[in-house]
This record gives C-alpha cells, sequence and structure tokens, in this order.
C-alpha cells in the first residue's frame, strides 16, 4: 500500500511539468465539447485574427499536421479546431454544431482576446454549408471563409491563411483588452502537441484496465457469532486487491467488470492447556465478480465519479481444531482417506453482491492514471461461515490505471 502510494507521488509530479494545457471545452446544449488551439506566433497571443479549421472527421492529424509548420504562417495568427462530434459537420437545424461554432467565437474573444474583426472559417464540402450557416447569421457579414478540397492537408490551411491574412487591415482594435499573461504561457508552451493534449483529456471510446489495493473493513451488522467449525474470523481480513477493466462509450459514461479478491490468511495458532498443546488452522478466500455502470461528472485531469455494480460472491474457508498429538485429525499415515472424525472443515457460501463506489480519477499521462475510492459492497444473508452471515463492508482503495487506445481520434 505504501509502495503504491509512492508510485502515485512520483508520476504527478513527473508527468505534471510535462503536459501544456492546450485542449478546452465549453458546454453545448448540456454536452461537453472539444477544441484545440495553436498559434503562428508563440511570442504574443492578443489582439491576433482568428482562425477556425473545421476539419473532416477522422483527419485531425493530417489537418493540424506539425506544430513546428504554424510558424511558416507570414503574420501571428490564433488557429483553433474545434472537434466534430458526429459522422461530420451537420447544418441541419436540428443539429448543435452551428451553436457550438457560435458559441466558440465569443469564447476565443473572451478567453484570448483575437481581433474580433478578422476572423476566417475554413472547411471543405462536406463542411461547407455549416460555414455559409454561420456566416450568414446576424452580425457574422464581417467573417471570411474559405472552401479547401476534400481531406485538405495542413500546407493547404497555410496556404489559404496567407493568402487571407496579408490582404487584412489588422489596425482596426488599437486598444484590445490584454490577457493575462499566464494564460498565454499555459496555451503556448513550445514543444508540446497540441494534439496529445487533447487526447490526455479525452476518455471517449477508451478502455481501461487497472489494479487497486486497500483496507475492507466489515460493519456490525455482518459479523456473526463465533465459526466453532471453522475457527475462522473473516471478518479480521481487511487487505483487499482487485482487478477492473473499463469501457468507456463516451467522456462520462463507461460500462466495467471488476473482480476482486480477499485473502483470508493462513493460520496456525498452537495454545497450550493442562499440558495439551491445541491447534488451530486455517484460511481461505472470498472473491468478488461485479459488472457495472461508471459516471464521470466531467471532463478534466482529475474528475469525480460514481459507480454502481452487482454480481456473484463466492467465500471458500477452511479449519480446524486438535490435539497436536492426534495425527488421526489428518487422516492415516499410509495416505487413505482421512476419518469421519476429522477436525479439518471446509466452508463455502455463495451469493449476489451489489457495490455503490464514490471516488476520483486523476489522469497522470495520456496513457496511464490513478484512481482514489470509497465503495460499499452489500451482499444478501447466508449462514453463518467464518465468524459473518453477510459481506456488508467499507472499502478504501487507490488503483493504478492504463490506457489501451489512447491514440484514437478525439471529438
Amino acid at each position: 500500500m505504501r509502495k503504491v502510494g509512492w508510485i502515485c507521488f512520483a508520476l504527478i509530479f513527473s508527468k505534471g511539468a510535462v503536459f501544456a494545457q492546450r485542449s478546452f471545452q465549453i458546454d453545448v446544449s448540456n454536452k461537453s465539447r472539444s477544441y484545440l488551439v495553436t498559434s503562428s506566433n508563440s511570442i504574443d497571443l492578443f489582439n491576433q485574427p482568428l482562425v477556425i479549421v473545421l476539419h473532416e472527421k477522422d483527419h485531425l492529424n493530417t489537418a493540424f499536421g506539425s506544430e513546428k509548420e504554424w510558424r511558416s504562417v507570414s503574420k501571428p495568427v490564433l488557429i483553433a479546431f474545434p472537434m466534430v462530434s458526429g459522422r461530420d459537420w451537420d447544418c441541419n437545424d436540428k443539429s448543435t454544431d452551428s451553436l457550438f461554432v457560435s458559441m466558440l467565437i465569443v469564447h476565443l474573444q473572451n478567453q484570448f482576446r483575437v481581433n474580433r474583426h478578422s476572423i476566417l472559417l475554413v472547411g471543405s464540402e462536406n463542411s461547407f454549408c455549416l460555414v455559409q450557416k454561420i456566416k450568414n447569421q446576424i452580425g457574422s457579414g464581417h467573417i471570411k471563409t474559405t472552401q479547401l478540397s476534400l481531406g485538405f492537408r495542413q500546407p493547404a490551411i497555410v496556404y489559404a491563411i496567407d493568402e487571407w491574412v496579408n490582404a487584412l487591415d489588422l489596425s482596426i482594435e488599437k486598444n484590445p483588452l490584454r490577457p493575462r499573461k499566464s494564460r498565454v504561457d499555459s496555451i503556448l508552451t513550445a514543444g508540446f502537441s497540441s494534439v496529445d493534449s487533447i487526447k490526455l483529456h479525452s476518455w471517449h471510446k477508451r478502455r481501461t484496465l487497472s489494479v487497486s489495493t486497500g483496507g475492507f473493513y466489515f460493519l456490525p451488522n455482518a459479523i456473526a457469532p463465533t465459526d466453532y467449525t471453522t475457527y475462522i474470523n473473516v471478518a479480521n481480513s481487511n487487505s483487499y486487491l482487485s482487478f477492473q477493466y473499463s469501457s468507456w462509450g463516451s467522456d462520462s459514461l463507461a460500462f466495467f467488470l471488476d473482480v476482486g479478491l480477499l485473502g483470508i490468511p493462513q493460520k496456525q495458532d498452537i495454545n497450550l492447556a493442562g499440558g495439551t498443546a491445541s491447534v488451530t488452522v486455517g484460511g481461505g478466500l472470498l472473491s468478488t465478480f461485479v459488472g457495472g455502470f461508471k459516471y464521470a461528472f466531467y471532463r478534466h485531469k482529475a474528475r469525480p465519479y460514481v459507480a454502481f455494480g452487482a454480481g456473484p460472491m463466492s467465500m471458500i474457508i477452511f479449519g480446524g481444531k486438535f490435539e497436536a498429538g492426534n495425527m488421526a485429525a489428518f487422516g492415516p499415515s499410509d495416505g487413505g482417506p482421512p476419518p469421519s472424525s476429522s477436525n479439518l472443515k471446509m466452508a463455502s457460501r455463495l451469493n449476489m453482491i451489489a457495490i455503490i463506489e464514490s471516488g476520483m480519477d486523476l489522469r497522470l499521462s495520456k496513457r496511464f492514471y490513478t484512481s482514489f475510492n470509497i465503495r460499499y459492497s452489500h451482499s444478501g444473508s447466508f449462514e453463518n461461515a467464518g465468524g459473518i452471515n453477510s459481506v456488508r463492508a467499507i472499502g478504501a482503495n487507490v488503483a493504478i490505471g492504463f490506457i489501451l487506445g489512447a491514440n484514437k481520434e478525439v471529438e
């Protein structure tokens, strides 16, 4: 447990300086929509023209290209890449894409103080109906548009920006409100990939594998009178280990499968009474197999979540007490079957168990995360075994996880 804590501590502070935030989210009709930003000028950002690129589905990497190549644009501009959520950009009235782009323009003006009179929308044939719809909105006559060929790449965007920005009169807004320097620095820290930055925040279509460890503590209403069959006290076992697989269908909702193991340590106690040695032995395992759903409340590096699940629970224990000189308790020396009077007994219980969990995921990097949670486990009642008649317990755990498919396209 202590070793896992030190690993988490080291990863948090070693990764914290590696990722500069270039990806952001805004809420559009109760749905989180993402965008990333870059600039052709890493020295100063305020009062720059704004370019919004409506790249095609699954073409973010080819449209964004290399961070270094944006420096070849002849004049400073801020470039934003909003993420498409459906099959492609949709200008249908039922779609929220036009609202998203309109809100994005306002958001960028407020956050980065771009030149509100110099805005260029770039799209292909697939997205140009949306481009035109936004341009035709009241108060959007100053927005310029450029249509590129299908599957356009970074060089075509650079060329289109150069043509547009060289024809601009950039003296319109002489005294814009300058943003805080810290915001400029946080976006334009040189040497880090914007595409990786937004993937650092995305959970959509990702799968995760994690291992967790912690304490498992039975509540008083689960503890029964002493079990004199196996002489095992399960309630004294607190060391818990679990393995979990999660599949995120969106940034907020995931299905998970969890295998939990509560080891019941082997015991061997020797008591002397009246000159006779009495030996008590035993051990066992309590295991759970739970499937359920997780819901995360928002998408950031650190985000709280709740989880609900249910599945089968199995407990197998063995133990007994015998006199040290009574070897017949284990059977004859010739290897034959033990006599019916053997004091070494086994008990097993099978029941259903449900869990409620609350915790927080902390994204350490694009592929690794840690998690902290508190879980309540509740099973149905069963016949006393190992000094318990149900599993009703509180658990506190810490986990380390690996993210599969971290390089998938983001939305």
